[in-house]
């Protein structure tokens, strides 16, 4: 269930809370014999307040850093971090491209590049591309693969050895669109 890396989250979260529990009342202590003593001076003061202020700000802010860490570990929110996810998404806004096309040109494109540059054979075509040339690369520097066939269109990219097949990173990751 848990792992080794789950104890250093909740430790930073931990070792936050009783540094700023600790430091609160090492403040509170300071505060509260500045009352009777009056032989502290203004600078110790402030150096003081600076001090304690600065380890409550660090204590804080690995508090946070904890905390963003546990909740994205237990509540399985990730970023796309695995490339063939990236090529899942980048495919995904691929289709939504394809089909901002149609509804401006009544049909498909001929390539992806078509959704970049201007399509001579579509007057309705932008005023500003579909997609931009960055976006129709996959996650390994390769153009997408978009066939246009009779009833479907296809997007797919062969993975991170570039061909067809494969498991991991080398797995195809293809979009299917009916026409």
């Amino acid at each position: 269930m848990g792992s080794k890396h789950d104890f250093f989250p909740a430790m930073a979260i931990l070792i936050s809370i009783l540094g700023i529990i600790y430091l609160s009342i090492q403040l509170k202590r300071k505060m509260a014999g500045l009352r009777t003593k009056k032989q502290y001076s203004v600078k110790w003061i402030v150096l003081n307040l600076i001090q304690y202020v600065g380890g409550m700000v660090i204590l804080t802010t690995s508090m946070l850093f904890g905390g963003v860490f546990l909740s994205l570990h237990f509540f399985g929110i990730k970023e796309p971090t695995q490339t063939t996810e990236i090529a899942q998404v980048q495919i995904g806004q691929i289709v939504n491209a394809l089909n901002m096309y149609y509804n401006d040109c009544g049909k498909y494109p001929a390539s992806l590049n078509n959704l970049v540059t201007a399509d001579p054979t579509c007057p309705k075509w932008g005023p500003e591309p579909y997609r931009k040339a960055k976006y129709i690369i996959d996650p390994w520097g390769r153009e997408y693969i978009y066939t246009l066939f009779e009833d479907h269109v296809e997007i797919k990219t062969l993975g991170k050895d570039g061909n067809e097949g494969g498991t991991g990173k080398d797995t195809d990751v293809i979009e299917k669109m009916n026409l």
